[in-house]
């Protein structure tokens, strides 16, 4: 009677990425490796991410990791471990893991320093950290707090292929104004809203002009 004992790895560290950031994930075969090489490749299908090492050679220990970093497109990864045939046998590769990779939305004005006259426009662009992907819609809604403004539009609908779109803000008081941004909930998975934006209106000095001319009495 020949017993053969298998060893389950197991995968930790995964969750959602943001494009262009990275995260760390361990695999743990679940036993010391030390008599021979173990060969563990993550193979990943669905929304882009590059990873590096491509291959890990664990012949020391039992844990070892990759970095996944987000590509230029959004949605899920499903990531998969093939291992090497040494010692494949003894080894139960993890279950597929999934994690999302979202993107963000920024807003950015052209205020220099945030600083705007009264009763001039300024223009507000928002962008998305990647553009949004065929068959999709992606809604952001703007709210306005503090001085009292007007907008030129309040919901800022991004189409197909879509990254970047402007609003104006235009102020008929002195003071400080908050801009917040909501995404819409259909595409709220894959987009992250990041900080508000301030925006500090302050009033035109006018200097009016002083005779010169001097009357002799």
């Amino acid at each position: 009677l020949a017993l053969v004992f298998q060893s389950q790895m197991t995968v930790s560290g995964y969750s959602d990425i943001l494009i262009g950031s990275s995260f760390s994930l361990t695999v743990d075969t679940g036993a010391v490796i030390s008599s021979s090489m173990l060969g563990i490749t993550p193979q990943v299908t669905g929304a882009t991410v590059s990873f590096s090492p491509g291959t890990k050679n664990l012949n020391s220990g039992r844990t070892t990791s990759f970095t996944f970093t987000g590509g230029s497109a959004y949605g899920v990864t499903t990531v998969s471990f093939s291992l090497s045939k040494p010692l494949a046998p003894n080894f139960i590769a993890p279950p597929d893991i999934s994690f999302m990779v979202t993107s963000t939305v920024k807003a950015s004005t052209t205020a220099i320093n945030n600083v705007s006259l009264v009763n001039q426009p300024v223009i507000v662009t928002v962008n998305l950290g990647s553009p949004v992907a065929v068959g999709d819609l992606l809604d952001v809604t703007v709210s306005a707090n503090g001085v009292t403004v007007a907008l030129n539009q309040t919901v800022l609908s991004f189409g197909t292929g879509m990254r970047q779109l402007s609003f104006q803000v235009v102020s008929s008081n002195v003071g400080n104004l908050t801009l917040s941004y909501a995404t819409s909930q259909s595409a709220a998975p894959y987009f992250v809203v990041i900080g508000d934006t301030s925006i500090c209106f302050r009033s035109q000095i006018l200097l009016t002009s002083i005779p010169t001319s001097m009357y002799v009495g």
